[in-house]
């Protein structure tokens, strides 16, 4: 009988535990990222990757997606590489970063960027 109960109390209690293989926003980020890189390099950039699509943006993510999106696409870029926002690009650019300078240089910013970081030098935080 109570190795009966030990069981049950045992499934119970893994049911609640969270899973040990949840990916974070960073990692998912950070995947994105170097997903995106390759199919950049592959494609001459043509607006298939991920963070073009709609709703995928970085106004979309929050700031630990954006900064290991960013950390991801440079780790196969390199230093001086990043995205420029343009609208004349069908479709068109709807996000920036510069490699060098990480996420401070993010935009548009991310769903919290307000609340992670340190925000007194943005106006559209206050």
């Amino acid at each position: 009988m109570k190795t009966v109960i030990s069981a049950i109390v045992i499934v119970v209690l893994m049911i609640g535990m969270p899973s040990v293989y949840a990916e974070t926003a960073f990692q998912s980020g950070y995947k994105h990222g170097v997903a995106d890189a390759k199919i950049g390099i592959r494609t001459a950039w043509n607006g298939n990757d991920y963070i073009h699509q709609p709703g995928k943006g970085f106004a979309f993510h929050t700031t630990a997606f954006v900064d290991g999106y960013i950390k991801g696409q440079c780790s196969i870029t390199g230093p001086g590489s990043g995205i420029d926002v343009n609208d004349d690009e069908d479709p068109p650019t709807v996000v920036s970063f510069d490699c060098d300078k990480g996420l401070i240089s993010a935009y548009p910013y991310a769903t919290d960027w307000c609340l992670v970081m340190d925000n007194s030098e943005f106006p559209a935080c206050h």
